[in-house]
């Protein structure tokens, strides 16, 4: 019994630190002033752009407004990926938390010398659930960032070929 006790307590902690993970990555999302600039400025660059696209005469320069909507509105689509993306992820948060304080309430309540082992076995798997639940969340918000990263090279560099 003890070390069945000892497995799901050892669950519980990483399944906090899971916890942990996710909220500090959508702490670092929700106050990255780079990405809230974007979703601010992104859809009127795409707005004016167009408008400079519709008045051009130049094919030349057509074509390369054509292709900077084009890149911008990829950045858009991505940034609105990864922002519902972090919208599910919040709200993942939300029911991972509402489960602890079930688990948490389901150990007091359990009692060395009633316990029986389906009930331990029941609250193990549970917990387990809950932490692969939050790595598949952690792992979609790794892809979703690093598709973000890339979308930051490439606006940096086309800063700097701009310059």
């Amino acid at each position: 019994m003890h070390t069945r006790m000892k497995d799901v307590a050892d669950q519980v902690e990483e399944w906090v630190r899971r916890i942990y993970s996710l909220a500090t990555r959508l702490d670092a999302f929700r106050n990255d002033t780079i990405i809230i600039d974007d979703l601010r400025s992104v859809p009127d660059s795409i707005r004016k752009l167009q408008q400079r696209l519709n008045a051009e005469d130049d094919a030349a320069i057509k074509t390369e407004l054509q292709d900077t909507i084009g890149r911008r509105q990829a950045q858009f689509d991505s940034l609105q990926k990864l922002e519902q993306t972090m919208d599910r992820a919040e709200l993942q948060l939300e029911n991972t938390l509402t489960a602890l304080g079930t688990v948490y309430s389901q150990m007091l309540l359990v009692d060395a010398k009633d316990v029986d082992s389906s009930k331990t076995q029941r609250l193990r798997e549970n917990i387990l659930d809950q932490v692969n639940s939050l790595n598949d969340v952690l792992s979609t918000m790794d892809e979703v960032y690093a598709a973000g990263d890339q979308i930051a090279r490439t606006k940096s560099n086309l800063g700097a070929k701009a310059r």
